[in-house]
């Protein structure tokens, strides 16, 4: 179903303005996801692209990036500085300086892990309350903000 919220009878104003409100910030934000297009080069030699939407997360070893999506994953020469740039205002953020992950396939948080896509990622001590933070108001409000 993927309620948003619920509204109570007898509907006043003041709480159906703040609830629609909510709605479009969400909405205006996965839309500016969905239609954010990346285009890559991979260490192959082959050319992908795919909407910033399917990206599960942005994982760094080395001087490669890793962009596990939906539809696989794809391994880049590059840096996570340049990677964060290009999603920048979009519902991603850091949950560790080795992963960039997509707020919107967060699954769980536990403790210092949290699981995107399947796979549980470690939430480091210093950008935990951040993330954490980040993913409220995301789930709240539809942007990381």
């Amino acid at each position: 179903v993927e309620a948003f919220d619920f509204i109570v009878k007898p509907i006043n104003y003041h709480g159906f303005s703040i609830k629609m409100d909510r709605a479009m910030i969400k909405l205006n934000a996965t839309r500016k996801t969905e239609n954010k297009q990346i285009c890559l080069k991979t260490i192959t030699s082959a050319v992908v692209s795919f909407a910033a939407a399917d990206v599960y997360f942005i994982e760094v070893i080395g001087h490669n990036l890793i962009y596990h999506t939906v539809k696989g994953d794809y391994e880049i020469y590059g840096s996570m500085k340049k990677a964060a740039k290009d999603l920048e205002n979009l519902q991603f953020d850091f949950c560790n300086r080795c992963y960039l992950v997509n707020l919107a396939f967060v699954e769980s948080v536990k403790g210092f892990e949290c699981k995107v896509g399947g796979t549980v990622l470690q939430i480091s001590h210093l950008k935990r309350k951040t993330f954490l933070e980040k993913l409220n108001n995301y789930f709240a409000f539809g942007d990381k903000n």
